[in-house]
């Protein structure tokens, strides 16, 4: 990390978690529901960001 000019940081306190929606049962077209973790962090701007898991980053 150190070559790379990385620090490690804890993410103690900046874990949360949401209810998302996973999609579609298409037998009975209930609304699937699962529960999403991300890390809040800082963009590449310097602002405040959540960086959601199965979600695609846009800056």
């Amino acid at each position: 990390m150190e070559r790379e000019g990385l620090s490690a940081q804890s993410s103690e306190g900046r874990i949360v978690t949401r209810e998302a929606d996973a999609g579609m049962n298409k037998r009975t077209g209930e609304l699937v529901k699962t529960t999403q973790t991300g890390i809040q962090t800082l963009g590449p701007d310097g602002e405040p960001i959540t960086l959601w898991t199965g979600k695609l980053m846009q800056w």
